[in-house]
């Protein structure tokens, strides 16, 4: 069984690179489709295939899609809803899985859900109100079609211009409410147990065992990268070695012990001090009087 992922001409983070390990361990074929095949071939692993992504979506949509308040690299991120589907038209019954997302079952586990759904298209209930589709898989090719069909006459009526997650969540919690024939949704305990709101369950240790207990029965574990990036957490070095990401890691991938996130500085990074008037007046208004005396000396 093949595990899927897409990836732009970006160098893929340490922290993701050790997430994607975790497929080929666990006894999927791994395969990362992206772009620029020749950047991310000089840095994987051998268990890790690296092919062109034309060969399966060519880059011309790639170049279509844009994002209405624009945002850089977003329309890869789109380009990912459409490949993900198109995937399954070449191999119906493979998985596709977002770049943030770690194994925590084994292939035959996950062959064993396919059998469950009968053909329609798998994916994951996020909350009551959105079914996301980092991770998707189908094997019925009528569904399949039905389904890149829909999204490619959306996005050609939008002109391609897309508000953020148009392409994603809020296209498939839209073809699970209109085709409820046609789709899988599972529980978000088998992928998304740990919601947006909740990252320092990740790298806090005092969320550490709790964590733990509450991905026992999951699938996977998706983290939410955007979430990362607005929390201004680094993604080249991993979590606090006490944290509970970094068990989860540790006991999928060997790493290197050298490189983790401080502690002090990722509790700093997730609960960061309120603005008060002590801090307004110790920042600001340095800031100011040295605004102006620049101005002065014009």
């Amino acid at each position: 069984m093949k595990a899927v992922f897409f990836r732009s001409e970006m160098v893929i983070p340490n922290l993701w690179l050790n997430c994607i390990k975790s497929f080929p361990l666990n006894g999927f074929e791994t395969i990362i489709y992206t772009t620029h095949p020749e950047i991310h071939k000089k840095y994987l692993p051998e268990n890790i295939k690296c092919i062109d992504s034309n060969e399966i979506l060519p880059t011309i949509l790639l170049n279509k899609l844009k994002q209405i308040s624009q945002k850089e690299h977003w329309h890869y991120i789109a380009f990912s809803d459409f490949f993900r589907a198109s995937i399954m038209k070449k191999f119906p019954g493979s998985w596709y899985f977002d770049n943030d997302v770690i194994c925590i079952k084994s292939c035959d586990d996950f062959h064993k859900l396919s059998s469950l759904a009968k053909g329609r298209i798998i994916v994951g209930r996020q909350s009551s109100e959105i079914i996301n589709g980092a991770i998707f898989s189908s094997n019925n090719l009528k569904i399949t079609d039905h389904y890149l069909n829909l999204l490619h006459s959306f996005s050609k009526k939008k002109n391609y211009s897309h508000g953020w997650g148009e392409t994603g969540p809020s296209f498939v919690t839209w073809y699970c409410k209109n085709f409820p024939e046609n789709v899988f949704v599972v529980d978000k305990s088998y992928f998304y147990e740990i919601e947006p709101s909740e990252i320092n369950y990740f790298y806090d240790p005092l969320f550490a065992e709790k964590g733990l207990k509450r991905i026992k029965n999951s699938y996977c574990v998706h983290m939410w990268s955007e979430v990362f990036k607005m929390a201004c957490i680094p993604t080249n070095i991993l979590p606090p070695e006490s944290s509970f990401l970094n068990k989860l890691i540790r006991e999928r991938v060997e790493i290197n012990p050298c490189i983790y996130l401080p502690e002090e500085t990722a509790l700093k990074l997730l609960y960061p001090p309120k603005w008060g008037l002590k801090k307004t007046i110790l920042n600001i208004i340095p800031a100011f009087l040295k605004y102006v005396s620049k101005k002065l000396k014009l």
